[in-house]
């Protein structure tokens, strides 16, 4: 079977309780907080390993939820990170959307994971230094790609 893989932008850490019953006026008493990783594509990546398949979730980390997230969800034989870029931001908008379609356009060329990795970071970083609504522009990421340091997860 491919591989499948799947993408998370945004990802999260879904946490949830659960009481065995509600009712008005009394004090509810919930069960110990429940912490699952979340987001679309992480999400599609759980129920397809339910199913027996192999699957690849990339997904963006940062801070301590990041850190909380990837030890939720690095299971399988590859994760690899990338520290950020230092680039202050003109607009966030289009970041993810670059990463994406950077990721894609590689992994679609026959690149492996971690090249595919490397120019989604440097599109995503290269979509902060554009104006409203502009996209990453191709120079900008061929500039910035040969400063994306990617390391396995267990080398961190």
């Amino acid at each position: 079977m491919p591989i499948i893989v799947t993408f998370t932008i945004n990802p999260a850490v879904d946490i949830s309780t659960s009481v065995a019953i509600v009712q008005p006026a009394h004090k509810l008493r919930c069960a110990a907080p429940r912490r699952d990783p979340g987001g679309g594509g992480i999400n599609v990546a759980r129920v397809v390993t339910r199913f027996g398949a192999d699957v690849l979730a990339v997904f963006t980390v940062g801070g301590r939820i990041g850190q909380h997230l990837k030890e939720l969800v690095v299971t399988r034989d590859l994760a690899v990170r990338a520290d950020p870029l230092p680039i202050e931001p003109v607009s966030t908008v289009g970041a993810g959307d670059s990463f994406l379609g950077a990721m894609v356009a590689r992994l679609a060329a026959g690149r492996d994971l971690e090249d595919a990795f490397r120019y989604a970071v440097a599109a995503g970083s290269a979509a902060l230094l554009a104006h409203g609504t502009e996209l990453s522009r191709r120079d900008d990421v061929e500039r910035l790609v040969g400063s994306v340091s990617v390391r396995k997860v267990d080398e961190m």
